[in-house]
């Protein structure tokens, strides 16, 4: 969704592959994105969400075609949108993550930041041993004074004293991110 305003700065949000959950928080990040004035394209990559459900058989690249593939869109994006279209960055999970750090590899000039969370950085322990190292809590906290909090996707919440929480979604109870 194109913002009516020329030079908006335009943020692509790439999700996980499979049904992560990730499609439906990005869904909910692009309309708050968009609320908040920016420009967001919200493309279904290949072999990720429909397009994985439609061809089930497509190999997986760990990002190597998906990289390129995200510059010809904002290429292509830009191309057709003219002065719509600002400044460009990124951000996605897990698999897409990967292919955030291909596509910035090709250097493309309109690209000025990528925020690529929980991607692919070891092997072994994100394929063989999924969710790596098992944590130990250690009963130590850091509070950290911060303007905007994202949730980890993919994980179990934990009840925050003074907060409510929802034992059975694992999540703190919201109205458009906001408690």
């Amino acid at each position: 969704a194109l913002q009516p305003t020329a030079g908006r700065p335009l943020i692509v949000l790439v999700h996980g592959t499979f049904d992560s959950g990730a499609q439906e928080y990005m869904q909910r990040m692009a309309a708050m994105l968009y609320r908040r004035g920016y420009s967001v394209l919200l493309p279904d990559m290949r072999d990720h969400g429909e397009t994985l459900r439609a061809t089930p058989g497509i190999a997986t690249t760990l990002g190597t075609l998906e990289g390129p593939d995200l510059l010809a869109l904002v290429r292509e994006t830009r191309r057709a949108c003219g002065t719509r279209v600002g400044r460009v960055g990124m951000l996605g999970v897990s698999y897409l993550a990967i292919s955030q750090w291909r596509t910035a590899a090709l250097q493309p000039p309109s690209l000025r930041a990528i925020v690529p969370w929980e991607g692919l950085t070891d092997p072994y322990r994100d394929l063989v041993r999924p969710g790596g190292i098992r944590a130990v809590a250690t009963g130590e906290t850091e509070v950290l004074a911060v303007g905007l909090v994202f949730r980890s996707v993919g994980y179990r919440g934990v009840a925050l004293p003074g907060l409510p929480f929802d034992e059975r979604a694992g999540t703190i109870p919201n109205a458009a991110g906001r408690v």
